[in-house]
This record gives structure tokens, C-alpha cells and sequence, in this order.
């Protein structure tokens, strides 16, 4: 992706971001800045140079509050994404997107949701322990949801197959929703406030990396991204070791990669495709 459009994309998530972190302050709703982007905080004071995304994270309690509030205060020239006001959204985390604009990767070609500019938004639930059968039998729950949900959205990557045929056939009768309420509530099991750990089930990293204590997290810290002052983990060091390692070292130039969007659109601008970036 061209230096040019990079830079415009990351200048958009940012506005997402500020806007996410108005409503967070009115009322009194803890974030943190997380993966990729911490990284990029601690080592770059902003985003790592070729990154293309945007996440952040909450618990499970601040994340609810958050959706429900934000649906109602979002600027306007944004949207809140996520399965409770969009038929077609299958994903266990919520996104907020940015209005008249465009960000398709590509086995989203045939996905019939919005697909605006977004930054991702990341609940964190309460966990027994680091490890456990029941935080395994969670996991795969949450995960055979998600390849199912994966199908029916057709964002895939494989072509179509028998199998995918199959789960099509029956998982028709059950809409994308219902099965992200189910996912929901798998996710939500360990209900118990006093838990003193959290995991990211909707996270790429692993169980095993992304259940950690609540003290990782709390009470939070402030680094610096893109000449502003972010929340990000107390203990962002044990964070970024745990799922990362050595987050320090620059990857080789060919793990230097962005999502390769097919199409880029910005607000009151002409679409670009793939070949124009």
C-alpha cells in the first residue's frame, strides 16, 4: 500500500478512536490500547509504519455499557457495528466504522454488511485461571461458532465445498445473529466479577496467550500514540511479552504485511482499487 494511503487510512482510525474515547471518558468506561498498536505505542509512539488497523479492548461489563451508549452518541458520521444491528455481522468482537467510506479485504468480496474504515473493539471476560478445561471446551465452542458464522457470511477464503454446503444447509434455519448470541453467552460463562483473570476469546493469538491476570491490565496507563495520551494495560511489558516475546525487534521485511484490501474508499473521494494502492 502506497505511503500516501496509508497515512490517510491511519489519519481516519484515529478520528474512530477519539471519538470511541469521548464516550468512554463521559462515562467513566476503561479501554486499553492493545496489540499491534501497543506495540507500535512503546516502540514507534504511534503505528507501526506499515500497520493498517486499529484495536482496542474492554472488559466484558464496560464493553456492554459501551455498546449501548455509543449506539445512541456516536457521531454520526460513524456506525457501530456489531450483530445486535447487523443481520450479517458474525464476529465475537463489535467494530465501529466510519460512514461513506470503504475497507474490503478480500474474502469480504461477497460479504453484504457494512464494510467501511474501522477500528476493532474487543471484549474481555472473565476467566478461572490461565488454563482449564472448561476455559478449552469455551474456546472451541466459541470457535466451531465462528467457522460456522465464517460459511453463512461467505468471507471465507476456500472455495465453495461439500462441507461448506453442508453447514449452509443446516444452519439455515438459524440466523447469523442467534448464533453470535449463542457465541456471546459461551464467551460470558465465568460470570463472576471477583474472577481474577480475563481472556480475549475473539483475539488470533491463542487461549493460552490471551488469558491473563486482571492486574495485567488494572489499573491502567497511559503511552503515547500519534502525539496523544492513550490507556493502554498497567503492565503492558508482561502483555507484549506474553504474546509477542521480543516486541522490540523489528520482523524481517516480508512479515512487514498490511490486510491487502481489494478496495479503499474514503469519505467524498473516488474508490481505489487494489492495482491504485
Amino acid at each position: 500500500m502506497k505511503q500516501e494511503i496509508l497515512k490517510k487510512l491511519q489519519k481516519y482510525q484515529i478520528e474512530i478512536l477519539d471519538e470511541v474515547v469521548r464516550i468512554c471518558q463521559k462515562h467513566k468506561i476503561q479501554y486499553f490500547i492493545i496489540g499491534g498498536n501497543l506495540i507500535g505505542a512503546i516502540r514507534h509512539k504511534g503505528f507501526i509504519p506499515w500497520d493498517d488497523d486499529l484495536d482496542i479492548a474492554m472488559m466484558r461489563e464496560d464493553y456492554d455499557k459501551f455498546l449501548e451508549v455509543a449506539t445512541q452518541e456516536i457521531d454520526k458520521r460513524m456506525l457501530v457495528d456489531y450483530a445486535e444491528n447487523n443481520e450479517y455481522y458474525y464476529l465475537p468482537f463489535a467494530k465501529i466504522r466510519l460512514r461513506d467510506s470503504i475497507y474490503e479485504e478480500p474474502e469480504q468480496k461477497n460479504y453484504q454488511g457494512p464494510k467501511g474504515i474501522w477500528i476493532d473493539i474487543f471484549p474481555m471476560d472473565n476467566a478461572n485461571q490461565e488454563d482449564s478445561l472448561f476455559i478449552r471446551w469455551q474456546t472451541f465452542l466459541k470457535e466451531s461458532i465462528h467457522f460456522i458464522n465464517a460459511i453463512k457470511a461467505n468471507v471465507t477464503s476456500e472455495k465453495n465445498s461439500i462441507m461448506k454446503k453442508i453447514i449452509r444447509f443446516i444452519f439455515k434455519p438459524i440466523s447469523t445473529q442467534k448464533l453470535v448470541r449463542l457465541q456471546q453467552k459461551i464467551m460470558k460463562w465465568e460470570n463472576r466479577k471477583e474472577a481474577k483473570y480475563c481472556i480475549s476469546f475473539g483475539a488470533r493469538y491463542g487461549m493460552r496467550k490471551q488469558a491473563m491476570l486482571k492486574s495485567v491490565f488494572l489499573p491502567a496507563t497511559q503511552v503515547e500514540y500519534e502525539g496523544k495520551m492513550y490507556d493502554a494495560p498497567g503492565d503492558y511489558e508482561f502483555y507484549l511479552k506474553r504474546i509477542y516475546g521480543d516486541y522490540m525487534t523489528l520482523p524481517p521485511e516480508n512479515k512487514r504485511v498490511t490486510h491487502n484490501p481489494r478496495r479503499i474508499k474514503f469519505p467524498n473521494e473516488e474508490e481505489l482499487q487494489s492495482e491504485d494502492m
